[in-house]
C-alpha cells in the first residue's frame, strides 16, 4: 500500500467534505444506479456491479473513488466504461464476467489493487491515461492478447498467469518489486521485457519465449526459471541473491550468464537443461549458503571462485 500513500492522501484530502448523496456502498443493478451518482466528482463508498442484466454500463462523473469497485458474476455484461474515473483508493476487481469483451478505463491513473480474473472474452487490457500507481496488479485466466499503459515505477506484487493468448506486456517503467513477481503459463510466444527492474523480492518465470532482465541487480529472496523455451538467459548486473536460484527444465537453453553474481543466500539448483553443455555462468560466485544441486547432461562445471558451500550433491 505504501506506493500509493502520498498521492492518494493528497487526492482524497477533501473527501470528507463530499455531500451525503456521494457517500455509501451501493449495488448496481442497472445504468440508472450509476447515473444517480454521476454528479459526484468524489465518491466515498464501495460500488458493486454483480448479476446485472444489461450488456453495457458506463460510470460517468466520478473522478476519485474512496472504496472498492467490484465487477463480478455478470453473465450479460459485454462493455464496461469508466469515463472520468482517475483514482481508486481501494481495489478494482473484475472476476467471472463471462462475455465482458470491452473494458475502457479511459482516465484511470491510480488504483491500490487491480485484478482481472476469469475473463474468458476480454481480449485486451489497456490504460489510455497510463496507470502510474498501483500497489498490486493481477491478470489471471483471461484471453487478453496485450496489457498496455502500465507506467508504475514500483509495485509490491504482480501476477500475470494463465492468459493463453497474451503476447505483449508493457512494463518499461517498472524498477522495483517489493514483493513477488510471477509470470507463468501465458502464450508460449510471450517475450517479457523488464529490463528496467533493478530489485525484486521474489520472482518466478515459466513458459516464456524470451526474457530481458538486463537491469536487475538484487533479489532479496528466491528466483526461478522453469520450463521456458528461451535459448539464452543473461543476468548481467545481478550481484546478490538472498535466497535460492532455480533454473530447471529449460530444454532450449544453450547460454547462461551471471557474470557478477558473488553470493547466494540459498541454494543453486540447475537441472534438466538438456542443451546446456557447460556450466560456466558463475565466474565470480564465491558463496552458496544452501546446497549446490546440479543435475543433467553436461560436460563440465566451472565455479572458479567458489570457496564456501553448504553441500554439493552433484
Amino acid at each position: 500500500m505504501k506506493g500509493l500513500t502520498g498521492a492518494l492522501l493528497f487526492v482524497f484530502a477533501a473527501v470528507s467534505t463530499v455531500s451525503a448523496n456521494c457517500n455509501g456502498d451501493i449495488k448496481v443493478t442497472s445504468q440508472g444506479d450509476l447515473d444517480a451518482i454521476k454528479t459526484c466528482k468524489k465518491y466515498q463508498g464501495g460500488i458493486t456491479i454483480e448479476g446485472v442484466g444489461t450488456n453495457k454500463l458506463t460510470l460517468r462523473g466520478i473522478q476519485t473513488l474512496k472504496g472498492d469497485l467490484i465487477v463480478k458474476d455478470n453473465n450479460a455484461l459485454q462493455t464496461l466504461i469508466l469515463e472520468n474515473l482517475q483514482v481508486i483508493d481501494g481495489q478494482l476487481k473484475m472476476e467471472n464476467n463471462k462475455i465482458l469483451s470491452k473494458f475502457e478505463p479511459k482516465a484511470l491513473s491510480g488504483v491500490r489493487s487491480f485484478e482481472a480474473a476469469v475473463q474468458p472474452a476480454l481480449s485486451s487490457i489497456v490504460f489510455p491515461a497510463g496507470l502510474s500507481q498501483s500497489d498490486r496488479f493481477v491478470v489471471s485466466d483471461t484471453t487478453t492478447t496485450r496489457i498496455d499503459g502500465l507506467k508504475m515505477g514500483k509495485v509490491s506484487s504482480m501476477v500475470i498467469d494463465n492468459n493463453i493468448y497474451l503476447k505483449s506486456v508493457g512494463l518499461n517503467n517498472l524498477t522495483e518489486i517489493t514483493g513477488s513477481l510471477t509470470v507463468s503459463a501465458n502464450s508460449p510466444g510471450l517475450n517479457l521485457d523488464i529490463h528496467s527492474i533493478k530489485s525484486i523480492k521474489e520472482g518466478s518465470f515459466r513458459n516464456l519465449a524470451a526474457i530481458n532482465l538486463d537491469g536487475l541487480k538484487q533479489i532479496v529472496g528466491d528466483i526461478s526459471f522453469i520450463s521456458n523455451t528461451f535459448s539464452e538467459l543473461r543476468l548481467k548486473e545481478l550481484n546478490d541473491i538472498g535466497g535460492t536460484l532455480t533454473i530447471t527444465n529449460n530444454n532450449q537453453l544453450t547460454k547462461l550468464s551471471l557474470p557478477k553474481l558473488h553470493r547466494l543466500g540459498g541454494a543453486l539448483s540447475l537441472g534438466q537443461n538438456s542443451q546446456l553443455a557447460t556450466i560456466e555462468a558463475f565466474p565470480e560466485l564465491e558463496e552458496v549458503d544452501g546446497t549446490l544441486d546440479i543435475v543433467g547432461t553436461f560436460d563440465e562445471v566451472k565455479l572458479p571462485k567458489l570457496s564456501d558451500v553448504s553441500n554439493i550433491p552433484i
